[in-house]
C-alpha cells in the first residue's frame, strides 16, 4: 500500500479495532528505522500512529 499519497490529507483509516479520522502524516520506515511505513493521524483527541500492516482500509475524506 502506498501511504505517501495520503500525506497531509484528511483520511478515514480502519483497522480491526478502530476507525481514525483526521489529517495524516506519512512516516517512512527508513527515516524512523522501523519495519513498516505508518501514518500519524491527528484526531480530535490527539495523535495516533497506525502501521501499514494494521490498515484494513483507507479513504480520503
Amino acid at each position: 500500500m502506498d501511504l505517501k499519497k495520503y500525506h497531509n490529507k484528511s483520511v478515514r483509516v480502519r483497522t480491526d479495532e478502530e476507525i481514525y479520522e483526521g489529517v495524516a502524516v506519512f512516516n517512512d520506515k527508513d527515516d524512523f528505522e522501523e519495519e513498516f511505513d505508518s501514518l500519524s493521524i491527528k484526531t480530535d483527541i490527539g495523535w495516533s500512529n497506525v502501521l501499514e500492516l494494521e490498515i484494513k482500509s483507507i479513504e480520503i475524506i
